[in-house]
């Protein structure tokens, strides 16, 4: 309610007496909720205050955000947006999943699919990407028509769309959905925003100038750089976050050739000095760019959770990067790359736990990060030294770059121009 409370005044002339009365008694619940806990009772009066609230605002031609972080207040938001820019956000969360979008001066609401019918079209389509099926651009249509079919035409008009997602969305790859007989990333800059990321964003892009990058790490006792033990013994294998990976060779070239593009002295970390008390020492110089060209694998203990693992231990034990060190971490880095790809069984980590550590780079300080939805190719990091040639060279911001690395690869004519390839990226951030 407190949206609606600090728009009061714009909306008085158009709304009856009955909706302030309404306002005054989900103000009175929700504090009885927050005093004897959110019991059903509770949740069902809420509930039902907010439906009729709403029915009362599209009678008046005004749709408003009725919880979470749409409590934000709408000047605050349009405030932070750009002329060219729109925010998406979506709420699949209550009864009625809906969508809202908001201009610098325009404030609209749309009703979408359920959840699960979401979910299911999201699964579809990335099985078509991954078996490079014929089925692909009528799956990615379909998706498309699904969530953004109704919008108005100030919203398309916008070029930089900022997505606010909720939990069921973060899965899709945005940019490979298919408007008319285009990608959605041929005619958007896409990036996904966290609404708190809106109230900290960089007035200036940083000039990316100093590389720290970390490749070709020891992941198994195998590896002829291991000079730990060969063997592990019970109380080691009993540690249930205790991983034996595929060695990356690839990953040094990739860092390799990207660092050079950013500094001509990048600080490149690989085999056993991939550590977290390596990472620590080395945030301290303050690097404009991080790239991880690791392995980012899910938590034994908790599979919805995504992990960036480094190099073994001297002992043979696993030294990963959580949601939670990550987050505890300081960092002002304009961004950081999570080139990560998955365990040795090439499957695709959930997307909650992939948001779970782009939001902690995001909460250590960074400014923009970007990571894939999908084990990418191992090879010599073309599509990221694409994506750093724009950011340095061109100047672009972070978003734009990925844009532009992404129309590169689909235009290529070679096989990087397959959404398989190019569409598993994403960025989220505060540029």
């Amino acid at each position: 309610w407190s949206l609606r409370q600090s728009l009061r005044e714009e909306i008085n002339s158009k709304l009856p007496a009955e909706y302030f009365e309404l306002l005054a008694e989900m103000r009175s619940a929700d504090s009885r909720m927050l005093n004897s806990g959110a019991s059903n009772g509770n949740k069902g009066k809420l509930a039902s205050l907010r439906n009729r609230m709403v029915e009362m605002e599209a009678a008046a031609g005004l749709e408003l955000p009725s919880s979470g972080d749409e409590r934000m207040a709408l000047h605050s938001i349009q405030s932070q947006l750009r002329p060219e820019e729109a925010l998406l956000s979506f709420n699949l969360s209550g009864e009625t999943p809906l969508l809202w979008t908001v201009t610098n001066d325009r404030l609209t609401m749309h009703r979408i699919s359920p959840r699960g019918q979401i979910e299911s079209a999201t699964s579809r389509l990335r099985q078509a990407i991954n078996e490079e099926s014929k089925d692909v651009q009528p799956a990615a249509a379909d998706i498309y028509q699904t969530l953004m079919g109704d919008l108005p035409k100030e919203v398309m008009a916008k070029r930089h769309w900022l997505l606010a997602l909720d939990v069921g969305l973060f899965d899709l790859p945005f940019a490979a959905l298919r408007n008319g007989n285009t990608y959605l990333i041929e005619q958007y800059v896409l990036t996904l925003s966290p609404h708190s990321a809106l109230r900290v964003r960089t007035v200036e892009n940083e000039d990316p100038k100093t590389f720290l990058g970390f490749g070709d790490i020891i992941y198994n006792r195998a590896d002829i750089r291991w000079h730990g033990p060969r063997q592990m013994f019970g109380n080691l294998w009993a540690n249930r976050e205790v991983f034996e990976l595929a060695r990356l060779p690839g990953t040094g070239v990739e860092i390799d050739r990207c660092g050079r593009l950013i500094e001509a002295e990048p600080v490149l970390i690989k085999g056993s000095d991939a550590t977290v008390e390596r990472l620590k020492s080395e945030l301290k110089r303050n690097p404009t760019v991080i790239h991880f060209a690791t392995h980012v694998i899910q938590s034994k203990a908790d599979p919805r959770q995504a992990m960036i693992a480094l190099s073994l231990k001297p002992g043979g034990g696993s030294s990963l990067l959580t949601r939670d060190s990550i987050a505890a971490l300081r960092t002002n880095a304009a961004v950081v790359t999570m080139s990560g790809c998955n365990s040795g069984l090439g499957q695709a980590l959930p997307g909650t736990g992939l948001m779970g550590l782009t939001r902690a780079w995001l909460e250590a300080g960074a400014h923009s990060v970007v990571a894939s939805l999908w084990p990418v190719p191992d090879d010599d990091g073309e599509f990221l030294y694409s994506f750093y040639r724009g950011l340095r060279l061109q100047k672009l911001s972070a978003s734009y770059a990925l844009q532009s690395a992404q129309l590169e690869s689909l235009r290529s004519g070679s096989w990087r121009s397959n959404p398989r390839y190019w569409a598993a990226y994403f960025i989220a951030g505060k540029d």
